[in-house]
């Protein structure tokens, strides 16, 4: 599956990535043998991938969606609560309190490209634009 993208590609990086790859992993075991000079990790290298990454506990209901802003650095996630959670992506921490007043479950949500805004769909159909000061509602005509 990898292979043609790490011997086509910058070769360096790849095999880079390899030696940082756990034991137990498909690919350290399928391409490992083929790199016999590949950097050793000397000590504390994973046999398995973390099976946790991060926890966002703020949320009451279900979390029904979550994105990035575009930098990278927040995350916005939206629930049945009908609430909107923004945190900090390195630290995990809430930014703020829940963006609450929501009639209905939130079920998507995403960053404007500017990240001043945050737009997101409730069930049933209205579709919400948060500004700086303003929020705006768009009602679906079904």
């Amino acid at each position: 599956m990898f292979e043609d993208m790490m011997t086509q590609s910058t070769p360096h990086l790849y095999i880079s990535g390899l030696a940082l790859s756990p034991t137990n992993s498909a690919l350290f075991k399928q391409f490992s043998p083929k790199y016999p000079r590949l950097a050793l990790i000397a000590e504390g290298h994973d046999r398995y991938w973390p099976t946790h990454q991060m926890t966002l506990d703020g949320h009451t209901s279900a979390v029904t969606s979550v994105t990035f802003s575009p930098d990278g650095k927040k995350i916005a996630s939206d629930s049945g609560d009908n609430t909107i959670c923004l945190w900090d992506a390195e630290t995990e921490f809430q930014l703020g309190s829940p963006l609450q007043g929501h009639i209905y479950p939130v079920t998507s949500v995403a960053f404007s490209s500017d990240e001043k805004r945050i737009a997101h769909f409730s069930h049933p159909p209205v579709a919400y634009l948060l500004g700086y000061k303003t929020v705006h509602f768009f009602y679906s005509k079904r």
